[in-house]
């Protein structure tokens, strides 16, 4: 089976947009089937790239309306499950990247509306509204494509006891096993919910998420700890505190169930989205390596003792993170 990278690529999301949800990638389930022969002597810069047999996964997400209902109810499941039985598609991501720090499973609800100024607000306050698509009907529909679940817990409003309590809950209960679970998503970046910064160790107060604006030239964001203590310790900053805050995940999850495999949130020094602004009149601030690499190296030494869980390969070509500090899911079960 092969993709074209170029089609790959028209289907990427912009960094700071939803994670690409299971609706909208009928898309790539649709050329995941189209497979193609290279002809002997076609242009290798054109040439379909093989893939590996690891799993092949896509993300979804509780707000994936599409993805919760039929055509007949204004959805689209009966149309996108089969195109993904038919890719081979055999794990789904579920939390929704940033939205999975805002997002209680238990009551279905998420506290977007609350944000930013409100982080704290309970999943039934006011501000809060409810989801399309559960946990218990994303485990039903994984089930149906022969896919394993990675799930996202919510470390950025959660608390080590609710991921506890979602452990157990998919132990306990036929038809919700979880082959991977991550401790929050892209933690090192302050386009996320992070409570747990306010608190110890770091003590960090005034953060609030994704408020980005334009500051002496640079668009990013004012409250965030990149900005006030300068790129390298405002990333230590950020760094120590999810290592030692995911660890009581961690752990808390573990004690749920001895078995689960567990992870982490790891950076990788990349380019920003784009040169400027969406309106173009200044540059994004960029993570560095040797910033990437002080987040890596801090919640590696901090959590490993709490992720350690049974022997994986990283080979997933969805592309998230694991509990060996590489961003890859592994496939549960014996290598």
């Amino acid at each position: 089976m092969v993709f074209r990278l170029r089609q790959l690529r028209q289907l990427r999301q912009p960094r700071h947009g939803r994670a690409l949800g299971a609706a909208a990638c009928a898309g790539l389930a649709t050329l995941a089937i189209t497979a193609t022969t290279a002809p002997a002597g076609a242009d290798t810069a054109t040439l379909p790239v093989p893939l590996s047999g690891a799993p092949l996964g896509l993300n979804t997400a509780p707000w994936d309306y599409v993805y919760a209902a039929n055509t007949s109810a204004g959805g689209g499941v009966d149309v996108i499950q089969p195109l993904l039985k038919a890719a081979s598609i055999d794990q789904l991501r579920y939390g929704g990247g940033s939205y999975a720090d805002y997002y209680d499973w238990q009551t279905n609800t998420n506290i977007q509306n609350c944000l930013p100024d409100n982080a704290t607000a309970s999943f039934t306050s006011s501000c809060s509204s409810g989801d399309s698509l559960d946990f218990a009907q994303f485990s039903q529909q994984a089930r149906a494509i022969g896919a394993q679940s990675f799930v996202t817990v919510n470390y950025g409003s959660g608390t080590p006891s609710l991921a506890a309590q979602w452990v157990a809950q998919a132990k306990a209960t036929s038809g919700q096993g979880v082959a991977l679970w991550e401790v929050g998503n892209e933690n090192y970046g302050c386009w996320e919910v992070n409570n747990e910064l306010a608190g110890p160790p770091e003590n960090f107060a005034g953060y609030t998420p994704n408020t980005y604006t334009v500051v002496n030239g640079v668009y990013e964001n004012p409250t965030c700890p990149q900005t006030i203590q300068g790129n390298a310790a405002g990333t230590q900053t950020l760094a120590t505190s999810y290592a030692v805050n995911a660890k009581q995940f961690l752990q808390a999850m573990k004690a749920a169930d001895p078995s689960a495999r567990r992870g982490r949130s790891a950076a990788r020094s990349r380019a920003p989205p784009s040169p400027t602004t969406p309106n173009g009149t200044a540059p994004y601030s960029a993570p560095t390596a040797a910033t990437s690499a002080s987040w890596t190296r801090t919640t590696t030494r901090s959590s490993s003792a709490a992720a350690r869980a049974a022997p994986t390969r990283p080979t997933s070509r969805s592309c998230r993170r694991c509990s060996r500090s590489r961003r890859c899911t592994a496939r549960s079960g014996p290598p």
